[in-house]
């Protein structure tokens, strides 16, 4: 079996590499940034909006599964830059997904919580998808050429991802973690709701999802618990013996973005956790393991 990452050199795509790639041969694929190359994986450039390119990668290959996680994700980027982020987000998409159909190859398609409006909580699968920013529309649009163009694939809606990153790209908790490692101040909104999800926890559901074919079609994959980042903040101080007085609290009013931010895009996982063999841990278990993964790091 062949699988391959897109978005190698992002915070997701650069962690499932180093995690499949020692159990299944797999191909990751990159277009600007820089990649860890510490792994076991072959590494490949793929500009995912060059449809030919897409496609002769594929055919050479023809991996079995596709896992794509390659995206413009910084809302203020895809606000600023519509026609970048269409390009990358939904053009990209597109050519994944007809190249992946024509190889016969199962597609794995990372989607957001942001395909919501965030005006309530605890989104279900059934209920209507109404983004409220441009990088929500953009994702939902791609989820909507994967529908049509895919005989084979799952939707993976996931919320925010915390962990220690396997390459350069960070995360929001890693640089919560240096700031109070530092005895910095944070600030942390107290009106704006997730459902985080630990990074290799995240990473073992979907190479659950890639390699059972009875996983068809939508799943929201984010932890059980509805947090603040304010909340998520006190929660990660308790678990690594930081100063609560460090996390300050701040509304989004506070902050102009220019750009609208959902306030609770917190969903519910009930539908895959009846049907995953991997279990979803808990907030301080995932905080605990970083912390060790963090410790070790430091040795």
């Amino acid at each position: 079996m062949i699988i391959l990452i897109t978005g190698g050199a992002g915070f997701l795509g650069g962690s499932l590499a180093s995690i499949l790639s020692l159990q299944i041969k797999t191909i990751i694929t990159y277009s600007t940034s820089p990649v860890n190359q510490n792994g076991h994986f072959i590494l490949l450039h793929l500009d995912i909006t060059d449809k030919k390119k897409v496609e002769d990668l594929f055919c050479r290959y023809r991996p079995d599964v596709i896992i794509h996680t390659a995206a413009i994700a910084n809302a203020a980027i895809c606000e600023n830059n519509k026609q970048y982020a269409c390009s990358v987000n939904v053009c990209g998409v597109e050519n994944i997904a007809i190249a992946a159909e024509k190889v016969n190859a199962r597609l794995i398609y990372i989607s957001t919580d942001n395909v919501f409006s965030g005006n309530k909580k605890f989104y279900a699968e059934e209920d209507g998808a109404e983004p409220s920013c441009f990088y929500g529309r953009t994702k939902l649009d791609g989820e909507n050429i994967v529908i049509s163009v895919c005989s084979d694939y799952c939707i993976a809606r996931i919320s925010l991802v915390y962990g220690i990153s396997a390459n350069l790209s960070k995360c929001f908790a890693e640089k919560i973690m240096i700031d109070l490692m530092n005895n910095k101040e944070v600030e942390l909104f107290i009106d704006e709701y997730r459902s985080p999800i630990y990074l290799n926890n995240l990473c073992d559901i979907l190479m659950e999802l890639a390699l059972c074919k009875e996983f068809q079609g939508l799943y929201h994959i984010c932890g059980s618990k509805r947090v603040s980042r304010y909340e998520f903040g006190l929660k990660m101080a308790e678990i690594f013996h930081f100063s609560n007085e460090l996390i300050v609290p701040i509304s989004i009013s506070e902050v102009d973005f220019r750009y609208y931010r959902p306030a609770d895009c917190s969903m519910i996982n009930l539908k895959v956790s009846k049907l995953l063999k991997t279990r979803i841990w808990s907030l301080d278990e995932g905080l605990l393991h970083m912390k060790v993964l963090s410790e070790e790091y430091d040795q």
